[in-house]
């Protein structure tokens, strides 16, 4: 169950009250701006939505959780953290922005049954990217969502999802239909 903006807002001050927001930039309940340097990082579970560029650029990141209360993921908000390994969504993502975790390192990726749209290049150049795992029947992935993504060898699907250009060979890719 999604958090209500009162839970969010409850959540926030008692977060900051603690101090553990301190590097963190936000207004309401989108996260701007990250300022840390941690390798492994569970965002606060007080914010619906990541800013465009929120974490670009940020190299010391290895591991992202984006916990339940997040619903939208913006443009480039990992765009170029070469050092992001892994990245685990909450059940209510529903949208990825464009170019959201280009050049990042991913090496596995699901993404959630909830997810109704990946944004155009969202995943694309991340050349270790061996597995991608798709939950959902009904996410609209845009042109290209993958481009780049040299290595990818597995993936699983729902049988009914249609998959347009999405920037990989389907024909060198071992496919499994759930």
């Amino acid at each position: 169950m999604a958090l209500s903006k009162e839970e969010l807002k409850i959540n926030r001050m008692k977060l900051q009250k603690a101090g553990k927001l301190k590097r963190f930039e936000y207004d309401g309940d989108t996260l701007i701006k990250y300022n840390g340097r941690e390798s492994d990082l569970i965002l606060p579970n007080c914010f619906s939505e990541i800013a465009d560029g929120a974490f670009e650029g940020n190299f010391y990141l290895r591991n992202v959780t984006i916990p339940e209360s997040y619903v939208m993921i913006g443009a480039k908000a990992f765009y170029k953290c070469t050092c992001l390994k892994t990245v685990e969504f909450g059940d209510r993502v529903y949208s990825i922005g464009d170019s959201a975790f280009a050049y990042c390192s991913l090496w596995h990726l699901v993404i959630p049954k909830n997810v109704a749209n990946v944004g155009k290049l969202s995943f694309s150049d991340n050349e270790q990217l061996r597995i991608i795992e798709i939950e959902g029947d009904r996410v609209w992935f845009d042109r290209e969502t993958f481009r780049g993504c040299i290595g990818v060898e597995y993936m699983v699907l729902p049988k009914n999802l249609p998959i347009g250009e999405v920037g990989l060979n389907l024909d060198k890719i071992e496919i499994q239909y759930k």
